[in-house]
């Protein structure tokens, strides 16, 4: 294993909490130590749209990394997402981090109108953009003719700050995903597989699977050396661990509590006891970057402001 990276922690969210306004909460990420607001991308929910909330939190910090975690592919034609990607790198003076996916949500396919094509499929289309993104990026003008996109002559407006690119992260849990992952992507998430309509397969959820997953990257990856990247399902602050686990259990309609206890995807207890399993989890995984959420993002900010030495 490759020798392990300073810790990275950043926040996902997709609206602010209540009481507060959108600006106002990403400044507050980056006045508590996080390094980054990264958000989702679903057209079903009241979250708000990526691409310009990523741009007015960029415009209202200094040094807050802004993300997608992670944008569906299916959505938008690269060029448009390239395009937009870029817009946002500008604004932030080069502080975009591009997360993209095949998608794993049929309920924003069907609101969309679009078909829920097979993983194999959705993952192809994946495998023909994210090159195409990177060309439209990094020249002047570009003509493709694939099997699923075409462009002739295109331009994707403004040069982005960062070069070659802004970094780009591809997460998963399947074999054909995690492949393409460590080919094209900058920064590889492993996160737990899903049921081809989206239901979570609870069992990807283990340490075993975990470690499986994890393994299975690091053999594609040889001696490259990449930033490895999970998101955390759960979490929660407590001196109550037990009794944290055991609803979480429950919300997971019976999950083990003995995977959820032993599970990297949860971060459950002291911040004491948090900083043990993160500890533990790059040491097992060489995961170093963290996608926290929910109500104790404030609450753990900071075990993650002192892990990441800011």
């Amino acid at each position: 294993m490759a020798a392990l990276r300073p810790f990275r922690f950043t926040v996902q969210a997709s609206a602010p909490p209540a009481g507060a306004d959108w600006t106002s909460f990403a400044r507050r990420l980056e006045a508590i130590g996080y390094g980054g607001l990264v958000m989702a991308d679903h057209v079903v929910g009241n979250g708000l749209s990526p691409f310009p909330a990523l741009a007015a939190a960029a415009a209202a910090t200094t040094t807050l990394r802004v993300g997608t975690l992670a944008l569906d592919n299916d959505f938008r034609n690269p060029l448009l997402l390239a395009r937009e990607a870029a817009t946002v790198d500008v604004i932030s003076n080069g502080r975009l981090e591009l997360g993209i996916g095949a998608g794993w949500h049929d309920r924003d396919n069907h609101s969309l109108g679009i078909g829920y094509d097979p993983p194999r499929v959705r993952v192809e289309r994946l495998a023909e953009a994210v090159p195409l993104i990177k060309r439209l990026w990094t020249e002047d003008e570009v003509t493709h003719a694939g099997t699923h996109y075409r462009h002739d002559q295109a331009h994707s407006g403004p040069t982005p700050v960062q070069q070659p690119h802004p970094p780009i992260l591809i997460a998963g849990g399947g074999d054909r995903i995690l492949e393409l992952a460590v080919k094209e992507a900058d920064i590889v998430g492993v996160v737990p597989r899903t049921r081809r309509d989206g239901a979570p397969d609870r069992a990807a959820y283990s340490w075993e699977t975990a470690l499986d997953r994890f393994a299975y990257v690091r053999r594609l990856l040889g001696d490259r050396d990449v930033e490895l990247n999970t998101l955390v399902f759960g979490m929660t602050v407590t001196d109550d661990r037990p009794a944290a686990i055991a609803e979480l259990a429950r919300r997971m309609e019976g999950a083990p509590a003995e995977m959820i206890d032993r599970s990297p995807f949860f971060l459950v207890g002291s911040l004491a006891e948090m900083r043990t399993q993160l500890l533990r989890v790059r040491e097992a995984f060489g995961v170093s970057y963290f996608n926290v959420r929910g109500e104790h993002v404030e609450a753990f900010a900071p075990l993650a402001k002192e892990l990441s030495g800011g």
